[in-house]
Parts: structure tokens; C-alpha cells; sequence
């Protein structure tokens, strides 16, 4: 962080990609069969090198008075390089091996999320919004990977008991994004995936 100004405050972060483990646990795959119908496999699944993607944030803040501060950020999320494909393996008890490469190829991603915050007496009163590109590629949409939310607003307030203990209210929404995908490799029949989100957090917050 830099403090540019007494009331401006410019910053700037990076994490990595992540380094997680495969992803395995217990699973059945139910082959089909023309003549017995469904047939259920027990075995091990593992999801290969599924990875977060490393992200570049840069920000701002402006406090104008002691009552308003607004903050301005910009975010890239590097998708490309850790959403390639989903790496699936099936190991069935008993022998037998299947190994499923879902193509992904998912774009890197740009945030601009807006805020603003008002204080007066005890209470301090948040408003924000986020806007963001499409990392998903409709045409490899696959069925149970809903489609990424592009779209968010929040609006959050903040009490002071005292000078050390306050208590916070968010709200954000994600506003309905919806995909579709009618192609091969990722599906042999049309397909439409929707996702939208209402998340509602209550925080404490103790100074020592």
C-alpha cells in the first residue's frame, strides 16, 4: 500500500496460483448396458491439478471528509492458465481405469468493482457494485458448471458499540447470468445453465 495523499490511499496485490492436491474420494459411475440397463461401478474418482487461478488486484481510496470514503479497484484473474480442462479419473474396485478430459479453456477475467462508504455518529452505512467479463466459453459449457455471475451489488452497515467493539450487516447479490450450449465435446444435447446469488453476512469485530 501507498499513501499517496493524507486522503488518498493506492494499493496493489497479487496471489498466486494455487498448489492443491487432486481432489479424490469415493464415487459410483453407473455405465449403461443394452441389455442389463444401468450398471453401478464402485471405485475412486480423482479431479487432476484442479487449481484457483493467481489474481492481480489494484486499488484506491479516496477519503473526501470524515464522513464519505469511496474506493475504486480493478482486478485480473488469470483463468486461462489453471481452467484448461477437467482432468477426471475413475478407478473401479476391482480393476479398470477411465480417464475423461473435459475441455475448459477458460478466458482470463476483468473486475471493476465499485464502493462508498458513509459514517455518521456510531453507524457507518456501505454501498458497492461489481461488474465483470465472462470466463466461461459457452460453446465448452458443461452441465454442471453453472454459469459465473458477472454482475453484483451490496449494501452492508456497520455499528461501534465502543471504540473497540463493532458489529457489521452485509448484503450482496448476484445478479442472474444464463448460458447456453447446444455443441459437442461437452454435450450431445442442448443444454442452458443459470446461476444468481443472495449472500447475507453478520460480522463482530473486537480492537485489543
Amino acid at each position: 500500500m501507498y499513501k499517496a495523499t493524507k486522503a488518498t490511499t493506492l494499493g496493489a496485490a497479487y496471489s498466486f496460483e494455487s498448489r492443491m492436491s487432486d481432489l479424490k474420494g469415493d464415487a459410483t459411475l453407473t455405465a449403461l448396458d443394452a441389455v442389463v440397463g444401468q450398471v453401478p461401478l464402485q471405485g475412486q474418482i480423482a479431479i487432476r491439478n484442479f487449481q484457483m487461478p493467481a489474481v492481480l488486484n489494484l486499488g484506491m481510496s479516496h477519503q473526501f471528509n470524515d464522513q464519505w470514503l469511496v474506493t475504486a479497484d480493478v482486478s485480473r484473474v488469470f483463468w486461462e492458465h489453471a481452467m484448461k480442462n477437467i482432468n477426471v479419473g475413475f478407478m473401479a474396485n476391482g480393476g479398470g481405469n477411465l480417464d475423461i478430459q473435459l475441455p475448459q479453456n477458460y478466458r482470463d477475467q476483468t473486475i471493476l468493482a465499485l464502493g462508498a462508504a458513509y459514517r455518521t455518529g456510531n453507524w457507518t452505512l456501505r454501498g458497492g457494485a461489481r461488474i465483470a467479463s465472462q470466463a466461461l466459453r459457452s460453446e465448452l459449457l458443461f452441465a454442471v458448471i453453472p454459469a459465473v455471475p458477472r454482475k453484483h451489488i451490496s449494501a452492508g452497515l456497520s455499528y461501534d458499540f465502543s471504540k473497540d467493539n463493532t458489529v457489521h450487516f452485509s448484503y450482496s447479490h448476484a445478479f442472474k447470468e444464463t448460458l447456453d450450449n447446444s455443441n459437442l465435446p461437452n454435450t450431445s444435447a442442448p443444454i442452458q445453465t443459470s446461476n444468481s446469488q443472495n449472500n447475507f453476512v453478520i460480522a463482530y469485530t473486537h480492537r485489543f
